[in-house]
């Protein structure tokens, strides 16, 4: 994360509970933070803020990005409701699992997903793909000829 840029995110307690995992990486998204943790050759989301009370971000955004949001495929919502049962689906991204930071449970469900976070349990996570560039391919330039000619008429 860019520390100079946004230094009001270092009091945010999910990405300094994820700090600490190896080759771990904060990126913005959608006005928040993403954690990114690299598994092998792939790049892997595991959770996103919009902010938290304790961040300062928590009054300038809407409800479905405050506090804890579980990046995973809805594949895996049924083991981690299990395990996790104050998670919620996002209301926007339905696949994400939510937690407010005012819920009762957040401590304890943070550190049980920082847990799975550090064994790189395949319950979370998506792997993010490569930006793939634009197939419309560009018209070829209009020939200008040799500028060193002359034109005769």
């Amino acid at each position: 994360m860019n520390r100079s840029r946004d230094d009001v995110w270092l009091n945010d307690p999910i990405l300094r509970r994820f700090s600490d995992l190896d080759n771990v990486e904060f990126k913005p998204m959608f006005g928040g933070v993403s954690v990114y943790q690299q598994r092998g050759k792939d790049k892997v989301c595991l959770v996103f803020t919009g902010g938290t009370a304790s961040s300062g971000k928590r009054t300038n955004i809407s409800p479905e990005w405050r506090g804890l949001l579980v990046v995973t495929e809805v594949k895996h919502h049924a083991a981690l409701l299990k395990t996790f049962p104050d998670l919620q689906p996002n209301s926007v991204i339905k696949k994400w699992l939510q937690l407010s930071d005012e819920h009762e449970a957040f401590e304890r469900t943070l550190n049980g997903v920082y847990e799975l976070a550090r064994r790189q349990s395949e319950l979370l996570g998506v792997v993010q793909t490569p930006k793939k560039r634009s197939s419309k391919k560009k018209p070829p330039a209009a020939k200008m000829g040799n500028p060193k000619e002359k034109i005769t008429r």
